[in-house]
């Protein structure tokens, strides 16, 4: 696989409760920058620095092409990184993204998303009357 293409076996699936559950918080921005190189601050005073892949409601973010630096050792250079939400610290906005453009439009397309979802309803068969000799 080339440097920097996503395998789509190692990306973490993005379930409808979690887009949902997403619109309601500062997550939704996170989840929108789906495709964007930044820097993650852990609270191991580490930065992962790498292309977001997926971003779950806990703000458990999977990440591609990383490198994690720490003042401890040399970074290291990782192809895929998953971290859970709870070890986050912060996470770098990069400038380029437009902060309402990207929470209105992760929700709109959650919206649209969920509508998609939704299997129309099957039409129950009314049982019918078996008229009966005697």
């Amino acid at each position: 696989m080339e440097p920097g293409k996503v395998n789509p076996a190692r990306e973490v699936a993005t379930t409808l409760n979690d887009l949902k559950a997403g619109e309601r918080t500062l997550v939704c921005l996170l989840q929108g920058m789906h495709g964007v190189r930044t820097t993650v601050e852990l609270r191991s005073d580490a930065e992962v620095e790498g292309t977001i892949l997926s971003v779950e409601s806990d703000m458990s973010i999977s990440m591609v092409d990383v490198t994690i630096k720490s003042d401890l050792r040399p970074p290291i250079q990782c192809e895929d990184f998953y971290v859970v939400g709870n070890f986050i610290r912060y996470v770098h906005i990069p400038t380029t993204i437009h902060v309402e453009k990207t929470i209105k439009k992760r929700i709109h397309d959650t919206q649209t998303s969920s509508r998609k979802e939704r299997r129309p309803r099957s039409k129950m068969s009314t049982p019918t009357a078996r008229a009966t000799s005697k």
